[in-house]
């Protein structure tokens, strides 16, 4: 138990100092990524075979890309709201970023790098939103803790999410170290599937239409502020 405490501080620390860095969004993930491979390189090398075998299996492969329609959804917000893609792209683009849930580490870095963007990107008309599996109340944890200036909505039951080719199914070892870490992911998503969203980051133009997407079966990288305003401003 008392390893498990350091651990969880040091992680916790590592975090902390990659997101209070001045770097890039890149630079944060991969002082991150790091940083637990010294406190835990056990698990990270678990998460590298799962990474391998989802590359392998072409996770991801078959998910909208760059110039086709993003489906339409209806999911609802961190107010109860059902909110719909239509009503997001009224007045611009939207930034599309599909998270794994609060507890996420790397997750949490990306929204933060968004939340920092959020005031210049909403001078240009353009909306942030985050989909992620979770209930309500995990959800609104995550927007609480973060201080989220932007909507955060659940995918229940990962519908959109396997609609898009985005979900995949958690392995015996990596399920196995949720559990020792404390990430219940049935209690948090509220079903039994051990199933996640593939991290994935779309922006899309007022006709639904993708102009820059990033799909990647390896959690721990995203798309970069950079690429977001290359995209915009194309």
């Amino acid at each position: 138990m008392t390893d498990r405490r350091q651990n969880a501080q040091m992680l916790a620390q590592a975090l902390a100092q990659a997101d209070a860095s001045d770097a890039s969004l890149d630079a944060k993930l991969a002082a991150y990524v790091a940083r637990s491979r010294e406190i835990l390189p056990e698990v990270l090398a678990a998460y590298d075979r799962l990474v391998a075998r989802l590359e392998r299996a072409g996770a991801g492969s078959g998910a909208p890309g760059v110039g086709e329609e993003l489906p339409a959804f209806a999911l609802a917000d961190n107010t109860g709201r059902l909110v719909h893609l239509e009503q997001l792209l009224a007045h611009g683009p939207v930034v599309i970023s599909f998270n794994r849930g609060h507890w996420c580490p790397y997750c949490q870095l990306e929204l933060r790098a968004l939340m920092r963007a959020a005031p210049h990107l909403q001078q240009r008309q353009v909306e942030i939103v985050s989909i992620v599996p979770e209930t309500g109340d995990h959800r609104d944890k995550l927007v609480r803790d973060h201080g989220l200036p932007f909507r955060v909505l659940t995918d229940v039951d990962l519908g959109y999410t396997l609609s898009l080719g985005l979900m995949i199914a958690v392995n015996a070892e990596v399920i196995e170290i949720y559990r020792e870490l404390g990430i219940d992911l049935p209690r948090f998503q509220g079903q039994e599937g051990w199933f996640l969203p593939i991290p994935a980051t779309y922006v899309v133009d007022r006709n639904r239409r993708i102009k820059a997407g990033f799909v990647s079966p390896d959690f721990r990288r995203r798309m970069t502020l950079e690429q977001i305003e290359a995209a915009l401003g194309a």
